[in-house]
């Protein structure tokens, strides 16, 4: 408890951390030991050297040397439900009660965006997918009211996106269509929620550090989202999943003198199906390589 006591101090001085909740933060380090053995001993020696001020880099200098934030995605791509469960409901509790959701939406949004830390992207879309369903479902927010905040940041120049309103939508047309009664309409229901936190992982032979960073790289670039979902053409993924399939050398087999393309994992993933045939267009009818393939060509050049 020392340690925690020391933790609970530090994270008050933090501006970046002012919505989070020192005692419950036990939990967040707690999984953090089980990633990083020694992460306990390495804070605890800052905080008796008094390194307070420099406690931040130290830390992540700390992460960087044994595994990087890449460590952190695999040990949560890998984790088994129950695993998953416990540390979301750790990310879920380090937040303070009565701090706006708004808050907390735009601190994990802000913290996916940290360079080497993209990869968590699932972790911090399902938290935020859970703190917009419980705000929905306990009455403090509308549907309509988190479009507005999502709207306004657009405005301010923040690219925030929130892929759960969509979905819950959906089920309010169900409800509605189904003639229920209005007062149950933006109440997620059980399975919605399942769905939600229960989402597909990523394909086993996607879980590496490599492809971490190559995700990392194209999320950044807008390809697609936190939630894997494709910002572009059928093509251009096809162009992306023909390139990702080499650089992580997924397939063994050749087809004309060159690596086959494992298009499973990526269709999974993104969940869209008939790449092989988006690429046969462009490769063998058109002859032109789909539009915007050069922000592809950035990610492995």
């Amino acid at each position: 408890m020392r340690i925690i006591n020391k933790i609970k101090k530090f994270i008050l001085s933090l501006k970046l951390m002012h919505t989070l909740n020192p005692s419950v933060f036990e939990e967040t380090v707690d999984i953090m030991e089980e990633v990083y053995p020694g992460y306990k001993d390495q804070l605890s020696k800052l905080y008796d050297e008094h390194q307070f001020r420099h406690m931040t880099a130290l830390m992540k200098k700390f992460i960087e040397d044994n595994g990087g934030y890449e460590r952190l995605a695999i040990f949560y791509n890998n984790a088994d439900k129950q695993k998953k469960e416990s540390v979301r409901n750790a990310f879920m509790k380090a937040f303070k009660p009565g701090t706006a959701f708004e808050d907390q939406i735009l601190m994990l949004d802000k913290a996916a965006k940290i360079k080497g830390v993209g990869m968590l992207t699932q972790l911090f879309g399902e938290v935020k997918d859970n703190i917009i369903i419980s705000s929905v479902k306990s009455g403090h927010r509308t549907l309509e009211e988190w479009h507005t905040f999502v709207r306004r940041e657009h405005e301010a120049g923040n690219d925030i996106r929130l892929g759960i309103l969509e979905v819950m939508e959906e089920q309010e047309k169900q409800i509605q269509e189904h003639g229920a009664d209005d007062s149950l309409v933006l109440q997620p229901s059980e399975a919605q929620v399942a769905e939600v936190s229960e989402r597909p992982n990523i394909p086993e032979v996607l879980r590496t550090e490599k492809a971490a960073k190559m995700f990392e790289k194209a999320i950044s670039k807008g390809l697609c989202d936190e939630c894997y979902k494709w910002n572009y053409s059928k093509s251009l993924l096809a162009y992306f999943a023909d390139r990702a399939s080499e650089y992580l050398q997924l397939s063994k087999a050749e087809q004309d003198g060159k690596p086959k393309v494992f298009w499973k994992p990526f269709e999974t993933l993104f969940q869209i199906s008939g790449l092989s045939g988006a690429r046969n267009t462009y490769t063998n009818k058109t002859g032109i390589l789909p539009k915007n393939h050069k922000i592809v060509d950035a990610i492995f050049d």
